[in-house]
């Protein structure tokens, strides 16, 4: 009997252990989870940037009021809500237990000419996880 409840007691404290571990990763690869989304802006079809949103998200730019994406419409608003013309790149973060807030720049580099005196136009990121890991919000701001 006493052996019984060691191995249950042991058990119980192994799954504290792993989802304390699970959340402290999750927790820090928020960052991580950020600067994906941004690098994958950058690519020809934005497949990685639609792979970090949870399915069903909440955008909104500066402060007009949330607008809702479910399903394919994520990938849509990702295509046309973000251009092609510069690359984007972050440059400074910060990092709460769910939310990031990251300053992104707009870039040349060999696919993006960036003509037009958007170089160097700066935004912020402000990202909203759930506890996968995935973007819930996304909100635009000025730096």
């Amino acid at each position: 009997m006493r052996l019984t409840a060691s191995i249950a007691i042991a058990a119980c404290a192994c799954c504290v252990l792993t989802a304390v571990g699970v959340a402290q990763a999750s927790t820090l690869g928020i960052g991580a989870r950020a600067r994906t989304f941004v690098s994958g802006l950058n690519t020809p079809t934005r497949a990685i940037s639609v792979q970090q949103l949870a399915p069903s998200i909440k955008a909104r730019v500066r402060t007009s009021p949330w607008a809702h994406y479910v399903g394919r419409a994520r990938a849509q608003w990702v295509e046309d809500a973000f251009g092609t013309n510069c690359a984007l790149a972050v440059i400074r973060e910060s990092a709460s237990r769910q939310v990031v807030r990251a300053e992104v720049e707009e870039r040349r580099d060999g696919n993006h000419p960036c003509v037009g005196g958007q170089l160097g136009t700066r935004v912020v990121f402000v990202f909203g996880f759930d506890s996968s890991g995935h973007v819930t919000t996304l909100s635009l701001q000025n730096p």
